[in-house]
C-alpha cells in the first residue's frame, strides 16, 4: 500500500513511511517527515542544536552593478 504526501504528491510505501517515523532519534516526542525525493519537510524538524535564538532581517545593501537587491541577514545568539 502506498500514500501520497500532501504538498509534493510523491508516493511512499506505508511501511517505509512508518519506518521513517519510528526510526527517528526522538520518537515519539516529536515527528516529522522529509520526502526522500524532494526533501520537502512535513512537521517540525528538530535537531541537537545548542540553546539560543536566531533572528533575521532584510537589509537593502548597496552593491555596485546589482540594483534592487535585498539581503537576508541572520544573527545567532
Amino acid at each position: 500500500m502506498s500514500v501520497a504526501l500532501s504538498r509534493c504528491s510523491h508516493a511512499l510505501h506505508l511501511d517505509c513511511l512508518n519506518s521513517m517515523l519510528t526510526s527517528q532519534p526522538n520518537f515519539p516526542n516529536w515527528l516529522y517527515i522529509e520526502c526522500p525525493l524532494c526533501h520537502e519537510i512535513y512537521g517540525e524538524k528538530r535537531g541537537n542544536q545548542p540553546r539560543g535564538t536566531m533572528d533575521w532581517t532584510i537589509v537593502d545593501p548597496i552593491i555596485p552593478g546589482h540594483p534592487n537587491v535585498s539581503l537576508i541577514q541572520i544573527t545567532y545568539q
